[in-house]
């Protein structure tokens, strides 16, 4: 039913090194998103968007041996996020209604909180649903097929920002309560800050 797009194609030039493969808890980043996403309820499909260090990325989640996760490579990832959105709606199956946007630095996301906002989209089934937490846009985000074809359209960084400028009457802002949808990890203090505790530390 729902395809869910995590885009990791990112250089991680505000961490310093690739951010998707450092450690986190037993995992690494990149892992702990995938993990949450593949637990959730009518997430039938995953597409992974690789591009800096593409071979270092595709090699590990080849060895993970992820089912219904399928890895595409985006060459134009230094062009900024809306190429890798674009690169993984270029995948989707012919099935697939719905799509969800989840960035691969969001490991704070939990199962619950991304069932929770899918639940809302299917009960609402808005062109676009974007969670919020006190006013603040966070992700996953979730649209509907039928707007594919805008988005192909776009142009420029951004990533699904132009969207949401262009066609604000589309979507359903949902509010959270959970702060862990808006936080992303994306330099050296917010991984030292947010990352798990290791037996040993």
């Amino acid at each position: 039913m729902i395809t869910a797009i995590i885009l990791a194609a990112g250089e991680g030039s505000r961490m310093g090194k690739l951010k998707q493969l450092l450690p986190w808890g037993d995992k690494t980043i990149m892992d702990t998103v995938i993990d949450t996403v593949r637990k959730a309820k009518y997430v039938d499909q995953i597409v992974v968007v690789v591009g800096a260090e593409k071979e270092r990325m595709k090699k590990h989640l080849i060895e993970k041996n992820y089912a219904a996760v399928k890895i595409v490579e985006n060459i134009n990832y230094q062009q900024g996020m809306m190429s890798s959105v674009q690169t993984g709606l270029k995948v989707l199956p012919e099935s697939c209604q719905y799509i969800m946007f989840v960035l691969a630095d969001k490991p704070l996301l939990t199962t619950e909180i991304v069932e929770e906002i899918i639940e809302e989209f299917l009960a609402k089934k808005p062109p676009i649903i974007l969670p919020i937490y006190q006013g603040k846009k966070g992700h996953p985000v979730i649209i509907k097929k039928e707007l594919i074809e805008k988005i192909m359209e776009l142009e420029g960084e951004g990533g699904l920002r132009h969207l949401f400028e262009i066609y604000p009457e589309k979507i359903h802002y949902f509010p959270l309560s959970d702060q862990k949808i808006t936080i992303d990890i994306d330099n050296p203090k917010q991984y030292d800050r947010y990352k798990p505790e290791i037996d040993g530390e």
